[in-house]
């Protein structure tokens, strides 16, 4: 158990030695990420956004698949509101004023 919490995957050890339950939950997250990702190559067909349903089939396959506990995982929308993204092109001493750009969206 990691911090009161049953692992998903097999153990990763951090360098520094601890059991790292983060590292367990990318490679769930990963492992259901990847069969969405490749669903076209099966009968199961998504459309443009992922639903629950689709959610549910992708953890199971997953879980059928790669012998993974993926009970952890959940499906859910998360509201952030207003967001910006920018692409820097050139040197990294230039990215602040990139970053003001950003800051000047708001």
């Amino acid at each position: 158990m990691v911090g009161g919490v049953e692992p998903f995957v097999k153990d990763y050890v951090c360098p520094d030695g601890c059991v790292c339950f983060r590292m367990k939950a990318i490679g769930v997250l990963y492992a259901i990420a990847y069969t969405l990702k490749m669903s076209y190559k099966t009968d199961y067909k998504i459309q443009e956004f992922i639903t629950k349903e689709n959610f549910t089939w992708a953890v199971q396959t997953a879980e059928k698949k790669k012998g993974l506990n993926c009970s952890g995982a959940e499906f859910m929308t998360i509201e952030e509101g207003l967001c910006v993204q920018i692409m820097h092109i050139g040197p990294f001493d230039d990215e602040p004023e990139t970053v003001k750009k950003m800051d000047a969206s708001e």
